[in-house]
């Protein structure tokens, strides 16, 4: 009897053992299958695991805090939550979707690299070798045994270095393609060619200067916004200062001025009126603005003062940062606010390093030399160097000082920013006008986008295997 027991146990013991091994096995095998047929190339469901980890990641990095607004709970399953509800397809599936269209793009571009002898530049080659070196140094810092073990906590069953190098490797290849093609493209349009893309669109590249006065109609009746309107909208009102005046006696309040506002982020209503051909100085007139069903929302009264065509040339300047240093900053607006001892300090290290610079040579190439010393900005390497500014793009004085009425080549002086003090010193023109700068990154993405699309569109992608993503994944587990 008791040996008969004996026997049972080791029965027992065995098909547990058994069953260990056989889950390992079909754990092993779902990680080894083949998930997707990617024209010639096969990405293993290790792989396309990494793709919808990261599409999940991005995804919440871009929206942060306001992802809740958007109807994703980080603290549930991704199965257990619908992203569709004609469908009733789930958060799950709209990132395995997600997954799967980045890998089948990564994959188009992956094979156009390969095609065309495309090989990595020495910059590429380095950020690769740093990414994989610091892979270690998190493992240890988050106290992880091992690299493997800490990509397993970040990608799930399966994630190693081995697997995870393959998939970095393709994801970088691409990029690199990508990034490389699209510079490449830019560079190659002439003037005519992007005349030709303006077409008759050209007044969409000019800068426009209005003054404008909305009247709510949801503070007044309509009777009383149209006539408000139209003694607002006179003719005898045809300066800044005549407007201002009558807008502060109607109502009490004042009109804005606009100055070479872009013609894409002047509001839709007045854009037409404000680009037109026959538009003159001193023009004035009502506009009528409703919502989408046609509701009344108001008037504009608009007085037009200019147009601008943006044919000047872009910037190249040199700087040299010194950036304040301590600061109070506020955890709720993320704000650093500095004392004036603090300011006064850069302001000092600065003026000490101006004069360096004017005890010397005098020359943009001292100038640079100092600034790969000294600059607490991040182009040191490229010794301050900033081509190709274009207005708005830097903060207001940075920007005031780059593009004020004939500066030229060798002007110098500093100015004070948010950042800290900068020793500027402009390097000159460039070879390409602002107005050349828009049409060309328009005609770029329009471009770019039939390249991508007609390079995804003639790779096959066929599903074969999904069932290893982790639907079920938690972004923020308790």
């Amino acid at each position: 009897m008791k040996r008969r027991m004996i026997a049972s146990l080791l029965i027992i013991s065995i098909l547990i053992s058994l069953s260990g091994c056989c889950t390992l096995l079909q754990r092993t095998v779902k990680q080894n299958a083949d998930a997707l047929k990617i024209g010639g190339y096969t990405v293993s469901a290790v792989e396309l695991n990494y793709f919808y980890i990261d599409a999940i990641n991005e995804y919440t990095n871009q929206y942060g805090s306001y992802i809740s607004l958007i109807g994703l709970d980080v603290s549930k399953p991704l199965n257990q939550q619908i992203y569709d509800n004609d469908t009733g397809k789930s958060w799950a599936d709209f990132f395995l979707n997600t997954a799967i269209n980045k890998a089948k793009s990564t994959y188009a571009y992956y094979d156009a690299a390969v095609k065309a002898g495309h090989t990595l530049s020495d910059k590429e080659k380095k950020a690769m070798d740093t990414m994989y070196s610091n892979m270690d140094v998190y493992a240890e810092y988050y106290g992880y045994s091992s690299t493997n073990q800490y990509l397993a906590s970040l990608y799930g069953d399966g994630a190693n270095t081995k697997t995870y190098k393959e998939y970095y490797d393709v994801v970088t290849m691409a990029s690199s393609y990508y990034a490389a093609y699209t510079e490449n493209l830019k560079e190659s349009y002439d003037s005519s060619a992007l005349r030709d893309f303006e077409g008759s669109e050209g007044y969409k590249y000019n800068s426009y200067s209005y003054v404008s006065f909305f009247l709510d109609a949801a503070s007044h009746s309509e009777d009383m916004v149209e006539l408000l309107t139209e003694k607002l909208a006179s003719p005898k009102h045809n300066t800044y200062e005549k407007l201002y005046s009558a807008c502060n006696e109607l109502l009490g309040s004042s009109p804005t001025q606009y100055d070479n506002r872009l013609y894409s982020v002047i509001p839709s209503p007045l854009q037409s009126w404000l680009s037109s051909p026959d538009r003159r100085n001193g023009d004035i007139t009502a506009i009528r603005s409703e919502n989408s069903s046609g509701k009344l929302q108001g008037y504009y009264v608009v007085l037009y003062q200019g147009v601008r065509d943006n044919q000047f040339p872009l910037a190249n300047v040199r700087h040299i940062l010194i950036a304040y240093e301590g600061g109070t900053t506020n955890i709720a607006t993320g704000e650093t606010v500095y004392t004036d001892e603090e300011k006064q300090t850069a302001r000092e290290e600065a003026l000490k390093i101006y004069q360096q610079w004017l005890e010397g040579p005098k020359t943009e190439d001292s100038f640079a030399e100092l600034a790969r010393l000294y600059t607490d900005d991040s182009n040191a390497d490229q010794g301050g160097l900033y081509e190709d500014i274009f207005p708005g793009q830097m903060v207001d004085s940075f920007n005031n000082w780059c593009f004020v009425e004939k500066r030229m080549a060798g002007d110098h002086g500093m100015v004070e920013t948010e950042y800290g003090w900068h020793i500027m010193y402009y390097a000159g023109d460039s070879e390409i006008t602002y107005r050349d700068y828009m049409v060309a990154n328009d005609k770029q993405a329009v471009d770019m986008e039939a390249w991508s699309s007609r390079l995804v569109d003639s790779i096959s992608c066929e599903v074969l295997n999904t069932n290893f993503v982790n639907k079920e994944y938690v972004i923020s587990p308790a």
